[in-house]
């Protein structure tokens, strides 16, 4: 046990003296729950859709240039802030699949996009600055404004706007006070994707108020139509900032390897803070990565095609039980809303539930079934297709079989 001084050695912005209080992030509570069920239930299999991350293997070419290449002695060395290689590849990438044309210097490879989020807010926070960030949604940035001493106004997405903010409702005071916008499409956990129109807006709105852009594409390679990118929108690069993963698309998920792009002055101040924060990734893995840049078109395809086809199938099961729920236009989520009560077919008793993390909890508690809970903007479940499993027909079988016991 810790002497009560070693409490009081842990930074406010981390609870301070109350820090184990404070230990609330929403995906680590939900392991200790599926590590507690599978303790008391051995007997039961996991039905897991909570799974936040591809959990298949990169493509083997991906795997094969890292074999060849992490023992030669020019892969070995500090990567700093990013091999010229790998940079190439990039401007490849964004050239073929978002039609953006970029300069080195427009490019800085991260450690992913959790760390490129850190990144920026190092950078660019100043205590009292203020931000705008879309709720429900990946809350890295925003965690680290408040660290840095900022400020937060959350823009709630809802179905009625196409989960997408309605920056025009923000107090003119507001909007005055911002000085970043944060976004994230295609949307985690909604799956829904943003239009043109809308990025014209947003481009338009940054340049007028003198906001910065930052958003958060990670999901950008597994979008079902033809994809987007807000630098695609003229006067984007004066403002704007995309961040870029190799995790979801490329099944490169513990490599730790994205990138960010745009406005050069954004990228070069990132890079400034960031020798100083970390000396990038491993030559290897950068050079692995760019087969994978290289080469979509004889894989992705495929990977698009395996999680709307498991979409499909979950949905069909969803609607069979009379759940409600919005179609994605990207990824592997499943946003749907939360049932306020269940009965059983069984004697027909009831429970209600007052919050989505409520069913959720129920859900895994009474039927071994994993989602996530989304209560930010009304009660909803993500549900996630990127389950481990051989035989995907069993597992969805399972589903319907366990869910089909009650009516939602």
């Amino acid at each position: 046990m810790n002497n009560p001084w070693v409490y009081n050695a842990v930074a406010d912005r981390l609870g301070g003296a109350r820090f184990e209080q404070h230990l609330g992030y929403k995906f680590e509570q939900i392991k200790r729950a599926k590590r507690d069920f599978l303790l008391q239930h051995p007997q039961i299999k996991l039905l897991d859709f909570g799974i936040g991350e591809p959990l298949d293997v990169p493509p083997n070419t991906v795997v094969q240039t890292l074999q060849a290449t992490c023992g030669q002695l020019e892969y070995n060395g500090y990567a700093d802030n990013g091999a010229d290689f790998f940079k190439e590849s990039i401007q490849r990438y964004m050239q073929k699949t978002l039609e953006v044309s970029l300069n080195k210097s427009e490019i800085l490879p991260i450690l992913g996009i959790k760390s490129g989020l850190t990144l920026l807010a190092g950078t660019l926070i100043n205590p009292g600055d203020w931000i705008a960030y879309t709720t429900p949604g990946y809350g890295v940035f925003a965690t680290q404004t408040r660290y840095f001493g900022g400020k937060t106004y959350a823009l709630p997405l809802t179905h009625e706007r196409q989960f997408l903010p309605d920056l025009d409702a923000i107090p003119e005071a507001i909007k005055r006070k911002i000085k970043i916008l944060s976004l994230n499409y295609p949307n985690n956990p909604t799956g829904s994707v943003a239009t043109s129109a809308f990025y014209e807006h947003v481009v338009e709105m940054a340049l007028r108020y003198h906001w910065i852009i930052i958003q958060d594409a990670a999901y950008t390679a597994l979008s079902f139509e033809k994809p987007l990118s807000i630098l695609q929108i003229p006067h984007a690069k004066e403002c704007c900032i995309e961040l870029h993963s190799m995790s979801k698309g490329f099944n490169m998920t513990g490599w730790r390897l994205g990138w960010l792009c745009g406005n050069s002055t954004l990228i070069k101040a990132c890079s400034t803070y960031k020798n100083n924060c970390d000396s990038g990734q491993f030559l290897a893995i950068q050079k692995a990565a760019c087969m994978g840049l290289d080469n979509t078109d004889t894989w992705l395809p495929q990977l698009r095609q395996k999680y709307q086809q498991r979409l499909n199938h979950l949905a069909d099961i969803l609607q069979k039980n009379h759940f409600h729920f919005y179609s994605p236009q990207a990824g592997f989520f499943l946003y749907v809303t939360a049932p306020k009560s269940i009965s059983s077919k069984v004697d027909g008793s009831a429970i209600y539930f007052k919050t989505a993390e409520e069913f959720s909890q129920w859900l895994l508690n009474k039927l071994g079934i994993v989602v996530v809970p989304w209560d930010d903007c009304g009660a909803y479940v993500r549900f996630s297709v990127t389950f481990k499993s051989s035989d995907e027909t069993t597992y969805f079988s399972e589903l319907q079989k366990r869910l089909s016991q009650f009516i939602f």
